[in-house]
């Protein structure tokens, strides 16, 4: 035979197989060109002239680009089984009537390669196309400048092209095993295979059950951010080996539960339905779990990201309490809280006014901050404690005196009473014991923000304590520190303060002061180890690289994972339609109407596909108490605005998915009433 005859051949098949073929390229093509963005973004010369920000996106997009390419193997070798089950009966005909294997090897050689250029070439013309799309999104999301200008990737093009031919390889010769291990009357009944009587498997259901019982209980019980790390993957894999086993094993449970309701299971709908899910549950059940967990992981994407990109001002603004923020380590010696800090006074003065602007909102205030290991009530500041890093929480200890300059406010202590204010846990106790130096009572946790800054970037737990007297309260930690050889407390002293314009503005001052401080004379008569300035126009370009660019990546994987949804649908409705047409054509020759097929479809298509949207709405829902531990690590701690943004994230995507359901249970219909219009 001439090779030509073969090329034809495999033409002639996707042709006449498009309904499955071209939804599959289709989705290639999407896949290839997402590829294609991350891998033109991540290596894109615009990052590194961004500074901080582009450094952090490069590497958060070089993380999406592994992630995209391990799913990008998985699910094409998922998917390429419903096209290979679907052909193996044609396979097997061209078997029996003379063709050899070899012979069917060449035909899918060339199907395979004609699907490989398309997809690729079609994959990475479209991705060259969006790039600068992709690109003008990415440089909003990190606040950036906008260049004009097109520009293509070799090197993007040329990992893209051979990572994905690398795949489609692996995808044919995996094809060429399945049928050089099948015999010709195999692949004939391939079509049947796996359509055995229903087994209930109660140890798989109960399994799966205490599984996702424990995973929602650990999500729902923990209360420490940290911890939340910890927690949070083997919650995630819980959960999904759970909805495997549940989806699996418990679906034929339920079909046997409904067969024993005469009363719901002898109706023309459901009769029909429930007996073709139960004899195809365990394939059935895999799909489904798998929509489930791809519908959860967009959902938990798009929900989180979101909050984090919306929020990163208010995380901004929560760790710079002024434009301008000056921090003067004092070491330990409490004598330098008492220091005359009017030489740092005058120098900030006079390098603001070379920018033309004067300090203004003028934050001054002395503070002492430590570690300390958390037992019940009692704190304790000794390195032999700090094992257990959940217990750990940073405490910050400011003089009464200067908080309420800062506010406004008129409080007064004891100098055995406290106010204190906590940050990612709240203290549960009336009373508060340092080992070193005794017993305080909380007078008072106090709402009204006291903007030291540093308490939100702490990924610890942390505790603001006001005291009577900053001085007294600290020099016994500190002395007791220093008999067992340890230096855990740090003192400070900051001076924060507007500038009163944009952020050109700022960072201009922000550049004057730290020029001019690595020229300043040290004085000695100024008691102080080491200073420091920040700016938060500086800053906020690392705060939108981090929380911009999870955003950015959480918007281009969900992308993918829909794509992914929406074919295993498609799959899942045209692959059960073909076997399913067999059955309605025999109830439709004895008798049963269009209008009840149509009934039984509803049935069967909403049963089936509904319960995945759902179950992935309770996984969101248990989900959330962890997911809002974590966001609260990356000072986004508003849990009304993320239970806002995650219902509407729900909302959102399940007006998508029914969407998806009307257009597939259409193509369901036609199929299984052999195609006539309605």
């Amino acid at each position: 035979m001439k090779i030509g005859f073969y090329g034809r051949l495999a033409a002639d098949g996707i042709r006449k197989n498009k309904r499955l073929y071209i939804p599959y390229i289709l989705t290639c093509i999407g896949i290839v060109m997402m590829f294609y963005i991350i891998s033109f973004l991540s290596t894109h010369k615009l990052l590194d002239v961004m500074k901080s920000g582009g450094r952090t996106m490069k590497e958060i997009l070089y993380l999406g680009w592994w992630v995209i390419g391990i799913f990008a193997v998985l699910f094409l070798f998922y998917t390429h089984s419903f096209l290979v089950r679907r052909r193996k009966k044609e396979f097997g005909l061209y078997n029996i009537l003379g063709m050899g294997k070899r012979h069917l090897a060449r035909v899918l050689f060339f199907e395979n390669l004609m699907i490989t250029a398309v997809s690729i070439g079609g994959g990475l013309a479209l991705g060259i196309v969006f790039s600068k799309i992709a690109e003008l999104a990415m440089v909003n999301v990190l606040r950036g400048e906008i260049t004009f200008g097109f520009s293509i990737a070799p090197l993007a093009i040329r990992n893209t092209a051979l990572f994905f031919i690398g795949i489609f390889t692996l995808i044919f010769l995996n094809t060429l095993r399945q049928i050089h291990l099948s015999k010709p009357i195999e692949l004939l009944g391939s079509e049947k295979t796996g359509e055995r009587p229903p087994k209930a498997r109660w140890i798989m259901t109960i399994l799966g059950i205490l599984l996702l019982g424990f995973a929602y209980v650990t999500a729902v019980s923990i209360q420490k951010p940290m911890t939340a790390i910890t927690w949070f993957f083997i919650a995630v894999i819980m959960v999904i080996i759970a909805t495997y086993l549940l989806f699996i094993a418990a679906s034929v449970v339920l079909c046997k539960i409904l067969k024993n309701i005469k009363g719901y299971y002898y109706r023309t709908n459901h009769f029909v339905s429930v007996s073709s899910m139960a004899y195809r549950m365990k394939r059935n059940g895999a799909g489904l779990a798998t929509i489930c967990i791809l519908s959860t992981m967009v959902l938990v994407m798009i929900s989180s990201t979101l909050c984090l990109n919306l929020g990163a001002e208010d995380g901004l603004r929560s760790r710079y309490p002024r434009e301008i923020v000056f921090d003067v380590n004092l070491g330990i010696e409490t004598e330098a809280l008492d220091g005359d800090r009017q030489y740092f006074v005058d120098f900030l003065t006079e390098a603001s006014s070379t920018q033309g602007v004067t300090p203004q909102n003028i934050l001054n205030f002395r503070k002492a901050e430590f570690p300390a290991a958390l037992s019940g009530d009692r704190f304790n500041t000794g390195n032999n404690e700090f094992g257990g890093s959940a217990d750990i929480w940073v405490i910050t200890v400011i003089d009464l005196q200067d908080y309420n300059r800062a506010t406004g406010s008129n409080e007064s202590l004891e100098p055995t009473e406290v106010l204190i204010q906590t940050n990612k846990e709240k203290y549960p106790h009336e009373l508060i014991i340092f080992e070193s130096i005794g017993t305080y009572r909380v007078k008072e946790q106090i709402s009204l923000s006291f903007p030291a800054g540093n308490a939100e970037l702490h990924i610890f737990p942390s505790m603001t304590i006001y005291v009577a007297d900053l001085k007294s309260f600290i020099e016994p930690i500190i002395q007791s520190d220093l008999e067992e050889g340890m230096q855990n407390v740090n003192l400070h002293w900051n001076y924060a303060f507007d500038v009163g314009g944009d952020a050109a503005l700022q960072t201009r001052v922000f550049e004057t002061i730290n020029q001019r401080s690595s020229e300043m004379e040290p004085d000695p008569d100024q008691d102080w180890q080491w200073f420091g300035v920040e700016a938060m126009a500086v800053t906020r370009s690392e705060f939108y690289g981090i929380y911009g660019g999870m955003f950015f990546l959480g918007v281009l994987l969900s992308i993918v994972f829909v794509f992914a949804t929406v074919l295993i649908i498609y799959y899942k409705q045209i692959s059960e339609g073909y076997e399913d047409r067999e059955r309605f054509d025999i109830m439709q020759k004895v008798g049963m109407t269009r209008k009840e097929i149509k009934k039984a479809v509803n049935s069967q298509v909403l049963t089936v596909f509904f319960l995945p949207l759902l179950t992935a709405g309770l996984h969101l829902a248990f989900a959330f108490p962890l997911v809002s531990k974590f966001l609260a690590l990356f000072m986004v701690n508003n849990v009304p605005f993320l239970i806002m943004v995650t219902v509407a994230s729900f909302l959102v995507f399940g007006l998508f998915y029914i969407l998806v359901y009307r257009v597939t249970s259409r193509a369901y219909f036609k199929i299984v009433s052999d195609g006539e219009r309605e």
